[in-house]
């Protein structure tokens, strides 16, 4: 039984190009070619409303000298595939969604095909066969890969730079045979069923079936993995669904935990096809376990954008680096020994630090908060055999048990001596606190180290200068790195800036402040609330060379729209509120750092 494909169906629609055709569509021509760089142009066309899987697909196709005429087919929104004819030859090719052309093994045919005449095309699809005719060419290629297996049908025009190729398509024509197995699908539940739920699977046809299925020689049955049959029934007809038929098979009744496997028998004119599904669970909170916590839990710690910060921008030198719910990098109860050290290993755009990005100095910036002991750091010129860092000293503050006093700012060199694979402390300068105003456990102090090529270190806390020292650097070789000793601390905001960078303390509230990146000149903020000379609302003295991430990681965690993280958290308390008591405690809490995560990042 065969089956015409475009017998009912609305006509080709151009998606680009200009086409002309007769009134029953089996004769089109391009009358107008959209162009291409370095080249005169190229035309498409879709059938709209028909799919194929298994067909045949043919056509009188005609080129001038210049021009290629194609028959493209299984076109669908990862790929397609397609026949080009020209005066070389014919081609068999498989076209990703990337737009990369690869012909197919043995897809190649060279010929010669005379131009301004017309050749008959005929593509034979069976799986991942296509049985290709040219006139009196035959040849038969195969797809190893089948990831295409169904989709739309299409003609392609194309002509090389300086053509004036004309293409055109006749007795354009598609049949199928709708009882064939390729015509039936089975669609069920991949993630399982509830056991007190709804069960049923659905078989639909991908071309209309006139005749439809016999009943009678048609039925289903639910399978146990090891081949025992625990319930068998009859499909039910169900009216037609976006233009396919349906047949339904309801197992609701199968009451028992277990993986399981639907069977499908279809009788249909002459042919008997069986289809399988995978095997899937039937369970109780089948829907909390493989659905709401994929979606709320998992979905958040795989977009936490500061986890994925830490595990793939920073190196962990030493264990103790974990991230707050507020995006914090933070470290509990470092030794006096080696401490817990991270060092960064990517600017988060996809690039190795170091690079020549730094050849021209930077700012390093980073609120530092010191909850105990003695010392927090930010370190960077981090090369071959040495480092410089930055140090916040709590004294006794923090309850130091290697010093007291009021506290610490302290430029230091670490260096390997050159006689002992051993680090050597070399003071530079030190900025001590005051005894009426002393480091305060707790508090947040804001880091900015101004790096000069030439070697010039300033630092500043709090927007104050507080130390300069000249040193030998080279910022094009070396890296950066976080370091807590003898105590805990957290680290937010970490940060390098081009040079041209201008930084402002803000009042965002009543004893809140933030080091604001501004451009030097423009008295603006770096945060594309304003257009730029260029027009924009982004420059690139304003990207950081690499920045310590909030929030969730995806677009919006870069242009800080509010919206899809909104909504995510509505979800997120959503579930909270009624489902939570269906997660287990551990899950719970993972759930509430969720929550804590978005709300963060929203405040911020």
């Amino acid at each position: 039984m065969t089956s015409d494909l475009f017998e009912e169906t609305n006509c080709f629609e151009a998606h680009f190009g200009e086409w002309k055709h007769d009134p029953q569509c089996s004769r089109l021509e391009v009358i107008a070619f959209s162009p291409l760089p370095s080249t005169d142009g190229h035309a498409e066309t879709q059938r709209p409303g028909v799919l194929g899987a298994d067909f045949i697909y043919a056509a009188n196709v005609q080129f001038g000298p210049g021009g290629d005429a194609h028959l493209q087919f299984r076109i669908s929104d990862e790929g397609r595939y397609g026949v080009s004819v020209r005066e070389s030859g014919f081609r068999v090719y498989r076209q990703l969604l990337n737009l990369s052309w690869e012909p197919l093994p043995n897809g190649d045919r060279h010929a010669a095909l005379a131009a301004d005449v017309r050749h008959s095309l005929t593509v034979t699809a069976v799986g991942p066969v296509f049985h290709v005719r040219v006139d009196h060419l035959e040849q038969r290629v195969e797809d190893e890969d089948n990831s295409l297996a169904v989709g739309r049908f299409g003609l392609y025009a194309y002509r090389i730079s300086g053509s004036n190729a004309s293409v055109s398509f006749s007795d354009v024509r598609a049949t199928t045979d709708p009882t064939a197995k390729s015509n039936f699908a089975l669609l069920y539940n991949t993630l399982g069923y509830l056991l007190k739920g709804t069960k049923r699977g659905l078989v639909r046809t991908l071309n209309h079936l006139k005749t439809g299925i016999d009943s009678t020689g048609s039925g289903f049955s639910i399978k146990t993995t090891a081949g025992q049959i625990m319930l068998e029934g009859r499909l039910a007809r169900l009216r037609d669904t976006y233009g396919m038929q349906l047949w339904e098979a309801d197992f609701s009744s199968l009451a028992i935990p277990g993986a399981y496997v639907l069977h499908v028998q279809i009788a249909a004119d002459s042919a008997v096809h069986v289809l399988e599904s995978s095997p899937f669970a039937v369970e109780e909170r089948g829907f909390t376990r493989r659905m709401l916590k994929p979606l709320t839990i998992l979905n958040a710690e795989a977009r936490d954008a500061a986890e994925e910060d830490l595990r793939k921008n920073w190196v962990q030198r030493t264990p103790g680096f974990y991230v707050e719910p507020d995006g914090a990098f933070r470290v509990d109860h470092a030794d006096d020994g080696l401490g817990a050290l991270i060092e960064r290993s990517m600017d988060g755009y996809l690039e190795k630090i170091p690079n020549s990005e730094f050849a021209d100095g930077y700012t390093f910036t980073g609120r530092v908060t010191i909850l105990d002991g003695c010392e927090a750091q930010l370190q960077f010129g981090i090369g071959a055999g040495q480092r410089y860092a930055v140090t916040l000293q709590a004294g006794s503050g923090g309850g130091c048990a290697h010093g007291g006093g009021p506290g610490a700012v302290r430029l230091h060199a670490v260096r390997l001596h050159v006689e002992s694979p051993i680090f050597r402390f070399q003071p530079l300068a030190a900025y001590i606190f005051p005894e009426d105003a002393p480091v305060r456990a707790g508090v947040p102090y804001d880091l900015r180290i101004a790096v000069e090529p030439q070697g010039m270190v300033t630092v500043f806390v709090d927007g104050e200068q507080r130390l300069q020292n000249a040193i030998s650097i080279n910022p094009r070789h070396e890296t950066f790195g976080l370091k807590v000793w003898s105590g805990s601390a957290r680290f937010e905001n970490v940060a390098a800036w081009r040079p041209g960078i201008e930084f402002r303390r803000a009042q965002i509230e009543p004893g809140a402040w933030v080091e604001q990146p501004s451009l030097v000149g423009w008295l603006l903020p770096c945060d594309g609330s304003v257009f730029m000379a260029n027009g924009t609302r982004s420059k690139a003295l304003c990207t950081p060379l690499f920045t310590q991430r909030r929030g969730f990681h995806d677009c919006n965690n870069y242009i800080a729209e509010s919206n899809s993280h909104g909504a995510f958290l509505a979800g997120l308390v959503e579930v909270w509120a009624t489902r939570r008591d269906d997660f287990s405690v551990d899950e719970q809490g993972r759930l509430r750092r969720a929550i804590l995560t978005t709300v963060e990042y929203l405040e911020k």
